[in-house]
């Protein structure tokens, strides 16, 4: 007996006479709703004839659910499209922030206004600006008075008030006098006495940055002053810098860049702050230029403008300059010829002795030549600090030994190690041949005769001469010799100890102690021993002062 196979049943078209029609004629045309299309088919950007028959094709069977559930596709509410959000952020002129450049300049101009004649050429600081004039306060200079500055907000903030005060009654009026007189005072002390406390620590410069303010020709400098900053054997990071109190000296940079700021900003020119670092540098460390009022002070720009900028170049090491097959000297970090005004300061002894010998020298790896070199045959100065020979052994004696030489004496007693490693860790050798400042300044002398009787006859010979000598005594903060001396000493002391681990003489009771933790315990005593009552007192440390100006 043969099994018939059920019929398949047909789907249920929307014809009455259940004809089987073709799929364009299975949803009338007519079946549309209110946005245009029918239910069952897509929207499509792109419409032909092969989409059509593939949509009404998967259609059918929908039409058919949907009429067997009772429902029509006229009587589905159609779909509501959420309303997007605007995400525009508000003009920056309603914030505040506009461009400093005018409308015209950023908005594309219409071609029937373009005026094809050429407007005469005007000079650039001579040019006139739309830029809108700053209303904002201007930091005082140190040399206002105190009383006027008091006296000019008071009447800023009398003028901003209007006919509202002067409805106010005579009492009213001067017991509002009195308060605002008071609140004019509490910001201008705070700002005096950090502008005292900056004199303290800059009143051994004043002199010395007179003398360069003096000699700076702006004319000679375009529209850039280009300052570099050298600080031996690094610069000091902010944080440290923030927390010196005086009469402490962190660096002359600070005075030095006031100064210059000061007259620059009357100008309308920018300063570029070139600082040479070490190879090893953490470069978020580069010191901030000192703060004073943004922007030029005059009404061609606004409050926020910047006119100094930094930026840092690596100079190379003493010690990796004499390993190295190129000459040694000079070797510039910048141009030659390009630099305004030039500081070259250590308030440390060197490391080694030949650092302090090559300084003198030309054919030898000397940082002061690099830094003569770089500086503007247009009156560029340079600034150099060094400590002399009294200066040195003041450093060692009441600075550095009450500390390393207790530590170095109970490192050789716990370790079981020789007294020769206390002597190599603890040896400053270039204090014996280091010269008083009588004798330093006829060094310099010598070496600047050298520098103008070596050029070649292609080139001009320079000219140099020094402007202003003198010796000054300053006071060093612990925080602040500290981090430069383990800055410099790390790689001799490191150097020092694996030296005398490997002759194996002595070597340390126990194993776990390694080059690497003796340094480390060495460091970390300089920087957290304690100084002993007995101690002598710290007067400070001699430094000659030098002002070189290049001429020619």
């Amino acid at each position: 007996m043969i099994m018939q196979a059920p019929a398949r049943p047909q789907p249920f078209m929307p014809n009455q006479d259940n004809v089987a029609c073709s799929p364009t004629e299975a949803i009338p045309r007519d079946v549309v709703n209110t946005r245009g299309y029918s239910d069952s088919v897509v929207p499509s950007f792109r419409s032909s004839r092969v989409k059509d028959k593939e949509v009404y094709d998967l259609a059918g069977p929908l039409q058919n659910d949907l009429v067997a559930a009772g429902l029509h596709p006229e009587h589905i509410p159609p779909l509501t499209m959420k309303a997007r959000q605007t995400l525009q952020l508000p003009s920056f002129k309603t914030l505040g922030i506009a461009s400093r450049l005018p409308d015209a300049l950023l908005t594309p101009p219409d071609e029937a206004t373009i005026n094809l004649e050429r407007p005469a050429f005007q000079p650039f600081m001579s040019r006139s600006s739309s830029f809108p004039p700053s209303n904002m306060p201007k930091t005082p200079s140190s040399d206002r008075n105190e009383n006027e500055v008091i006296v000019a907000n008071s009447m800023s903030t009398t003028e901003a008030s209007g006919s509202t005060q002067a409805a106010k009654p005579a009492t009213e009026d001067e017991g509002k006098g009195k308060e605002k007189k008071e609140g004019a005072e509490g910001p201008m002390s705070s700002s005096s006495d950090e502008d005292d406390a900056l004199s303290d620590r800059a009143g051994w410069l004043t002199d010395p940055v007179n003398v360069v303010v003096a000699d700076l020709d702006l004319n000679a400098t375009s529209h850039i002053v280009n300052l570099l900053c050298h600080s031996q054997p690094c610069p000091l990071s902010p944080e440290t810098v923030s927390v010196i109190t005086k009469p402490n000296v962190t660096s002359a940079f600070e005075p030095l860049v006031s100064a210059v700021q000061e007259k620059v900003d009357t100008t309308g020119r920018f300063i570029d702050i070139v600082h040479a670092v070490p190879s090893k540098f953490n470069m978020t460390q580069i010191p901030m230029s000192p703060a004073t009022t943004p922007g030029f002070q005059n009404t061609h720009s606004d409050y926020f403008n910047v006119n100094v900028f930094s930026k840092a170049v690596v100079a190379i090491d003493h010690q990796d300059a004499l390993n190295t097959s190129v000459p040694s000297s000079p070797r510039p970090v910048v141009p030659p010829c390009s630099i305004s005004v030039a500081l070259l300061e250590r308030f440390l002894p060197p490391s080694t002795a030949e650092e302090y010998l090559h300084l003198f020298q030309i054919d030898a790896p000397s940082v002061l030549v690099n830094r003569l070199i770089e500086l503007s045959p247009n009156s560029g100065s340079l600034v150099f600090i060094y400590p002399t020979a009294m200066g040195a052994e003041a450093f060692a004696n009441t600075y550095l030994g009450p500390l390393l030489h207790p530590l170095l004496r109970t490192m050789v007693s716990i370790h079981n190690l020789s007294m020769d490693f206390g002597a190599g860790v603890g040896r400053i050798a270039a204090i014996d041949q280091m010269l008083d400042f009588d004798k330093m300044s006829r060094r310099i002398q010598v070496l600047l005769r050298k520098l103008g009787r070596g050029a070649s006859t292609i080139q001009r010979s320079p000219k140099f001469t020094i402007t202003q000598a003198s010796k000054q005594v300053v006071q060093l903060d612990r925080r602040v010799w500290t981090e430069w001396w383990i800055q410099q000493e790390q790689g001799r002391i490191r150097t020092v100890v694996e030296r005398y681990l490997q002759r194996g003489v002595m070597a340390p009771s126990t194993k776990d102690v390694t080059a690497a933790t003796l340094v480390q315990e060495v460091l970390d005593g300089v920087r957290t021993r304690k100084y002993a009552d007995y101690d002598e007192e710290r007067k400070g440390i001699e430094v000659g002062v030098f002002v070189i100006k290049r001429t020619a």
